[in-house]
């Protein structure tokens, strides 16, 4: 049985126009037209986090007991140990920078993976 798993740590936040971004997020799906979105049958419309390779693609993630996310890309610097746990994706890189970093943010994991 599943259980959820709370973490707390940073939170950064990136555009698909980054540096050395395609447009396309590691699990496939094309964000090149600003759509950080991601509807779940399960729990709806969701923003898109890349995360650590321990949370499997499809992992839904609640922010700060509010936002809920789903794991649907990979970054070097994201993940358990490096210098953020997730990455939030916004419309653009612009957007993301002036949004920042937030510290202290509460992950709970509600579900790993599809």
């Amino acid at each position: 049985m599943w259980q959820n798993e709370i973490i707390y740590g940073k939170m950064s936040g990136y555009g698909p126009d980054c540096v050395g971004c395609s447009g396309y997020v590691a699990s496939g799906q094309y964000v090149g037209s600003g759509n950080f979105y991601y509807y779940d049958n399960e729990y709806g419309q969701l923003r898109i986090v890349a995360g650590d390779k321990k949370y499997k693609f499809g992992t839904v993630v609640r922010i700060n007991d509010s936002m809920l996310a789903i794991v649907l890309d990979r970054g070097g610097s994201i993940g358990i140990g490096k210098k953020f746990l997730f990455d939030l994706l916004y419309e653009s890189e612009e957007v993301a920078n002036k949004n920042g970093v937030s510290n202290n943010v509460k992950f709970e994991i509600l579900r790993n993976g599809f």
